[in-house]
């Protein structure tokens, strides 16, 4: 079997751009995990996110104060739903952000979990009352959710494969 192997003819293997590009930024993932400040910084981004969400939402809110006294006074409309469903959906995501930034200092792939969580939060919920009040104008917070949300599946895929091979 030994002498069959050394005479078998090989192809060699094309590193295609699409396998180069993933390796590189394979390669720059572990580089940046192996640096000190990167959990916290993480943790920062998602946090900042979070506040910028919520700063968003509360804007909506004093811009549209007048609707507000309405619903205190019993009669609601249906923007006044749409921006406290936003709110509590905000409010929900961003606990389960805070929750996440508290789980980075024992567990990266758990921290990573409830970040991917808070950002299906704003995708699913959040986005579609934002959607339902200005429409295409909610197109660039929906992207960038989109993007953090690929971000952090790539994230969790590395925090797995980094499990096998520890085992």
């Amino acid at each position: 079997l030994t002498q069959l192997l050394k005479h078998v003819q090989t192809v060699p293997v094309d590193d295609s751009r699409l396998l180069k590009i993933h390796r590189k930024v394979t390669d720059g993932y572990r580089y940046f995990w192996h640096h000190r400040g990167s959990n916290r910084l993480v943790g920062a981004v998602f946090l900042l996110q979070s506040i910028v969400f919520m700063i968003a939402v509360l804007g909506t809110m004093f811009n549209s104060v007048d609707s507000f006294q309405a619903l205190f006074r019993g009669s609601d409309s249906y923007d006044n739903r749409l921006i406290i469903g936003q709110l509590v959906s905000s409010f929900v995501a961003a606990a389960f952000v805070i929750y996440g930034a508290i789980k980075l200092r024992s567990s990266r792939a758990d921290a990573l979990e409830w970040f991917r969580r808070a950002v299906l939060i704003n995708l699913f919920l959040a986005e579609f009352f934002i959607f339902s009040r200005i429409e295409f104008g909610a197109i660039p917070g929906f992207l960038v959710n989109l993007l953090l949300l690929l971000v952090l599946h790539f994230a969790l895929d590395q925090e797995r494969q980094a499990r096998v091979r520890k085992v």
